[in-house]
């Protein structure tokens, strides 16, 4: 009644299956218990999968200049491109997740932030790093971790967490046991991959914000998603209109789709949201939870610590402190500040322009620590901003 299919017609999906095989005719066998119960927890995870694209779709497809998301289709009447239109997007996720007992999803979570943290240390870090070295700038680098070992570890294949996982699905009689014997066999070697003797059904990863220990029963239950065709095709003859719009008649799904483990479909979903990432220009929030009674007006400096230091934000702190934020063209540069030195005929005698950024910048007394010239740009630190942009008021002011 829910689905709005035939009762009699689900149960016998549900509880058996069709083996077809090319040239004969189709057979049924009847699944056991425990296979029953993955078939119909495939099912729901199934419907509901589509329901939230369909809710996403919807929601983006209800604002300006959004897309309608996987489950939209282009109208066939408007053949031209739509403008690309630009937007603020704000993507909000739960930190590292180290409880008493952590299982699949904390391990989906962890993984989701070590590529977040990827991310982080590469606008911060490296790219900060990059603009000193284009320009010819000596700059003194700062130690970071890279987590690119713990991000190996998790999907590389062959061997890593989620590759191995879903090879126990596709064998027989895989289980839980078997997969944490290969995967500490594989992985017996890797730094960032701790195997646990006195406990059973354990293994330990030491992520960006510190090792956490997993408790592997049941991965591979969560794991599994497989949904037979003869439950596809049950769905769309629903008479429910939601269930009609989200599985049309001619709606074709494939094999390899229906067949997806959720740390496949989970690995396809976080690749593209780091594409998109990765084409914006980014801004970073950190928020600290100052206790962990969610209590008000309770400080734990413990707490917060481990999180400022665990999230990377004394790294990003330091190189800030040992940068120069403060970045201007020699163009740039000269137009804005050249002012400072009122009617001198020094600028003139300066044939280049970086020569003219030098001067107005010894002129100024700033201070050589807190200024470099580099290539292109003229880079400085923030006492040397405001100096500069006091002493240009003035002259604006007097004028």
């Amino acid at each position: 009644e829910l689905l709005g299919v035939n009762g009699d017609k689900l149960l016998e999906r549900l509880t058996t299956r069709e083996i077809r095989v090319r040239g004969q005719s189709a057979a049924k066998a009847v699944m056991g218990a425990e296979e029953a119960s993955d078939t119909r927890h495939a099912l729901c995870k199934f419907v509901y999968g589509r329901m939230f694209d369909w809710i996403v779709a919807r929601i983006n497809k209800s604002m300006p200049g959004g897309g309608g998301g996987r489950l939209r289709q282009d109208n066939k009447n408007n053949k031209k491109n739509l403008p690309t239109k630009k937007s603020i997007g704000i993507l909000d996720i739960f930190g590292f997740e180290i409880f008493e007992k952590n299982s699949f999803e904390q391990l989906c979570i962890n993984f989701t932030n070590e590529r977040l943290q990827q991310h982080f240390n590469r606008h911060t870090f490296k790219l900060e790093q990059n603009i000193y070295c284009s320009e010819g700038i000596d700059f003194d680098e700062i130690d970071y971790i890279d987590n690119q070992p713990m991000v190996d570890l998790i999907t590389k294949k062959p061997h890593g967490v989620l590759p191995l996982l879903d090879e126990e699905l596709r064998i027989p009689k895989g289980s839980d046991e078997t997969f944490l014997a290969k995967l500490e066999t594989k992985q017996c070697k890797n730094p960032v991959f701790k195997r646990q003797m006195k406990k059973r059904a354990h293994f330990a990863i030491k992520h960006y914000a510190g090792k956490v220990l997993y408790h592997c029963k049941g991965f591979l239950e969560k794991n599994r998603d497989t949904l037979t065709e003869d439950l596809v095709e049950i769905l769309q003859t629903s008479n429910q209109p939601l269930l009609q719009e989200l599985y049309p008649s001619d709606m074709q799904i494939s094999s390899k789709q229906r067949k997806s483990s959720l740390a496949t479909q989970f690995q396809q979903q976080l690749t593209r949201l780091m594409h998109s990432l990765n084409a914006t220009q980014p801004h970073y929030i950190r928020c600290i939870k100052p206790n962990n009674d969610k209590a008000p007006m309770k400080f734990v400096a413990k707490n917060c610590h481990e999180q400022l230091l665990y999230s990377g934000v004394f790294e990003a702190v330091a190189i800030r402190k040992q940068g120069f934020p403060f970045r201007l063209s020699h163009e740039e540069f000269e137009k804005r500040y050249s002012i400072c030195l009122g009617k001198t005929s020094a600028l003139s005698n300066q044939s280049s322009v970086k020569g003219r950024c030098k001067l107005i910048l010894n002129e100024m007394k700033c201070d050589p620590k807190n200024t470099r010239i580099g290539s292109s740009r003229v880079l400085y630190r923030a006492e040397e901003h405001k100096k500069l942009e006091l002493r240009r008021s003035i002259k604006v002011k007097n004028q």
